[in-house]
């Protein structure tokens, strides 16, 4: 996985939580998150960019937010980086949309090799 400034890591190594990942919650003034969704047959994936990501993640799963997560179901969240401010996710955000769907595959397998649904790993991240 390439480095990138500004990003805080959130995954622990050598620690497993009851679903097998476990992440250091980080709380950040005025930070922002990028994160890759899928739905349930991990045929579509979706990046996006958010201030409050177990907020913009329940908005995703209750279908509101964006049209296309909306049109393709798309609800899981497979991966995420945390950052210091939102100009920075922002950028990163628009580095991963123009990336093939292979190296975002990729960077998902260095996180999350099961592909599980992250969601209830960052309840009370905010």
């Amino acid at each position: 996985m390439t480095r990138v400034d500004n990003v805080i890591p959130v995954l622990m190594s050598g620690v497993k939580s009851n679903t097998g990942i476990s992440l250091i919650c980080i709380k950040m003034k005025k930070g922002g998150y990028i994160y890759i969704i899928s739905n349930k047959n991990r045929t579509v994936l979706y990046t996006g960019v958010t201030s409050n990501l177990q907020s913009r993640i329940d908005q995703h799963k209750q279908g509101i937010g964006s049209a296309f997560a909306k049109r393709y179901n798309c609800v899981d969240l497979l991966y995420f980086e945390v950052f210091e401010d939102i100009v920075s996710a922002i950028a990163r955000e628009k580095q991963i949309k123009k990336w093939k769907r292979e190296y975002k595959e990729n960077v998902i397998n260095s996180f999350n090799p099961s592909w599980r649904d992250l969601f209830e790993e960052i309840q009370d991240y905010n």
